[in-house]
C-alpha cells in the first residue's frame, strides 16, 4: 500500500469502475438504468483526484481509499470525509480494508482533522464494514436517504 500519486490515476479509474459495477444493483432507484457510468468522466475525475492537494488516499493492487479534509459550516473545524473505498473481491476478508482505513485515519489526524466521517452507502457488506468501523472507534451518526426524480 502506498499514498496515491498522479501516476495512479488509471488504476483509480479502474477501481472506480469496478466499484460502480458492483454497487449499481444496490442503488435504490426503480429506474436504475438512468444511473450510468461515463468512462471518460471517470478517467478525468480520477486524474483530478490524484493531483488535487485537498484529496488524499492510498492504493494497492487490491484496492484504494480516497478522502478529503473539509471544514464544517460552524467554524474552521477540520473533518476528514471518506470518498471512495474499494477492495477487490479477492482481497476481501483479509487485512487490506483494515490497512486502508488505518492509513486513512492516520493521514487525517496528520492533516489536522478532529474527526472522520465515512459513509456506508453500499449495503452489500454492511455487517462487515460496520464491525470494522466499530473496532476502529467509529460510532454510527446518520443515515443516507435517496429520492428519485
Amino acid at each position: 500500500m502506498r499514498k496515491v500519486t498522479p501516476e495512479d490515476a488509471p488504476l483509480l479509474a479502474q477501481f472506480m469502475k469496478e466499484y460502480f459495477a458492483e454497487a449499481r444493483p444496490t442503488v435504490p432507484l426503480e429506474n436504475r438504468e438512468r444511473f450510468t457510468l461515463d468512462d471518460s468522466y471517470v478517467t478525468g475525475w480520477a486524474e483530478r483526484a490524484a493531483t488535487c492537494p485537498g484529496i488524499f488516499g492510498f492504493i494497492s493492487d487490491d484496492g484504494m481509499i480516497l478522502g478529503e479534509i473539509a471544514e464544517t459550516w460552524v467554524g474552521p473545524n477540520k473533518i476528514a470525509r471518506g470518498g471512495i473505498w474499494y477492495v477487490r473481491p479477492g482481497a476481501r476478508g483479509g487485512l487490506c480494508a483494515w490497512r486502508f482505513l488505518k492509513a486513512f485515519d492516520k493521514e487525517a489526524r496528520e492533516r489536522g482533522a478532529i474527526c472522520s466521517r465515512l459513509d456506508l452507502d453500499n449495503p452489500v457488506f454492511r455487517h462487515v464494514i460496520e464491525r470494522m468501523y466499530k473496532k476502529l472507534g467509529y460510532r454510527e451518526y446518520s443515515k443516507i436517504y435517496v429520492k428519485e426524480y
